[in-house]
């Protein structure tokens, strides 16, 4: 049983060094083993690509309510005051009418040392103006012209003027106007020096003159 194992010793030892060597270029060195082997570097990552922005929803619009102004009611229209003119005569009738539509006048003021007998003063709309009764014509324009150099204007009525006739040398002088309502009774509309609406009611014991 030995002998084959010892045959193939035989045969081992036999075979030649250079059928046992190593095949040309496979030496190692060890030199190049020994050395380091070198640090693999990683590539850098990629930065992730950033999102795109989207774009932005338009804020929905504010509506506003306007606000309401709470609607201011007109000054309400001054009552309507109504003068009797139920004079006598007609200087009694001038003397009410210019009453119920000028502001008072003081006529020492207005007279400037002038013997003249007043029946009424007044203001009206910037023109100041003084009732006299039964002054003769002549006198009249004396004094008239006196007067009108102070400004002060001067109305003469006669005592047996119709009321008619008085109201309108009242109006005339003060630059008042006024319009017929009706005729029975005789009814006139105008305004005082406030702007208060008047209506003047002619009495019976006027219309009879």
């Amino acid at each position: 049983m030995k002998t084959p194992v010892l045959l193939v010793l035989a045969a081992v030892l036999t075979v030649p060094q250079a059928t046992l060597a190593a095949p040309a270029g496979f030496e190692l060195d060890l030199k190049e083993l020994k050395k380091p082997s070198p640090t693999l570097i990683a590539p850098p990552k990629a930065k992730p690509k950033a999102a795109a922005a989207q774009p932005k929803k338009a804020a929905p619009a504010r509506t506003t309510t306007p606000r309401i102004k709470k609607a201011t009611a007109p000054p309400a229209a001054p009552a309507e005051r109504v003068v009797l003119l139920d004079g006598a005569s007609g200087c009694q009738v001038a003397r009410m009418l210019l009453e119920a539509v000028a502001a008072p006048a003081k006529t020492t003021d207005m007279l400037h040392g002038l013997a003249l007998q007043v029946t009424a003063a007044g203001s009206y709309q910037g023109v100041t103006a003084v009732l006299v009764c039964d002054l003769p014509t002549a006198e009249a324009y004396t004094f008239g012209r006196l007067l009108e150099g102070d400004g002060v204007t001067l109305i003469n009525v006669a005592a047996d003027e119709p009321a008619g006739v008085a109201i309108d040398a009242v109006a005339e002088a003060l630059g008042l106007s006024y319009r017929l309502l009706q005729d029975s009774p005789l009814s006139y509309l105008t305004s005082d020096h406030q702007g208060q609406p008047l209506r003047l009611v002619i009495g019976t014991s006027s219309t009879s003159n």
